[in-house]
């Protein structure tokens, strides 16, 4: 079975092997041995570099990727985006000062008002981790994802905040208890998860602060996977949507498509 992980590994790559078929309905082996050749089909600059005879600008795939990429940038629009703000109670003054802040934020991550804007920005507030699950919450936050004031978006960032003082490493725990909270209610309403995707944001929100790394990420499809969804902290949050920033533009192109 294909995972995205695996192909999404695969980016950087600069050519595939090309390999003959093992076993006996091939050549007959299963092990490449050291010292034999193989061809490699190249597809990037370093091709030219190392004097390959085979290149991807000469393979018979190429006109058809030149059409979906022509195709693709000509449908790629600028991203409509909604964001959910969710406190902890302790934060609920804080809900008429961070939207713009956020939503700024978030912007200039994407590459500006040419690439991305803000449709609409909503606040949540989160009751305290119970010991049972909050179902109130949970619909709360499910009928502000439906609801009129994000129905024009097709990329949902759901941003847990953190407390002011983010210098105490107390006030941030609060923020990833928060955000265990809202991935909960989230769960029910998420159509397919995006794990490779969600590995990408967290990686990049931990490689701006450390401390990021304990949130738990989650990027999925819902409303009948026509949009995105993206939980992720204020913490560590440019460098989030800058790892993500290629594959979140393609993945709303083909949702568009």
């Amino acid at each position: 079975q294909q995972r995205s992980s695996i192909v999404l590994s695969l980016r950087n790559a600069d050519g595939l092997m090309m390999l003959p078929r093992g076993g006996p309905m091939g050549c007959g082996s299963t092990v490449a041995k050291k010292g034999e050749s193989f061809p490699v089909f190249m597809f990037s600059k370093i091709s030219s570099s190392i004097g390959s005879g085979t290149k991807f600008k000469d393979s018979s795939h190429r006109p058809i990727l030149d059409y979906n990429n022509d195709h693709v940038h000509n449908k790629r629009e600028k991203l409509m985006v909604g964001v959910v703000i969710c406190l902890s109670e302790k934060d609920r003054g804080k809900k008429d000062v961070l939207p713009d802040e956020l939503g700024s934020r978030i912007v200039r991550s994407l590459g500006g008002e040419s690439k991305a804007s803000i449709t609409s920005h909503v606040t949540c507030i989160v009751p305290t981790m119970a010991k049972a699950p909050n179902d109130n919450f949970a619909n709360k936050l499910s009928s502000l994802i439906h609801g009129p004031a994000i129905e024009g978006s097709n990329v949902i960032f759901v941003v847990v905040a953190s407390k002011g003082d983010t210098s105490k490493s107390r006030t941030r725990h609060v923020a990833f208890r928060t955000g265990l909270e809202v991935n909960h209610a989230l769960a029910p309403i998420i159509d397919k998860h995006a794990h490779a995707l969600a590995l990408q944001v967290r990686k990049g929100a931990s490689s701006q602060d450390g401390i990021a790394a304990m949130f738990e990420n989650v990027v999925g499809t819902l409303r009948e996977r026509s949009s995105l969804i993206i939980t992720c902290s204020d913490i560590g949050l440019e460098r989030a949507i800058g790892a993500m920033k290629g594959s979140l533009f393609h993945a709303i192109s083909l949702i568009n498509a």
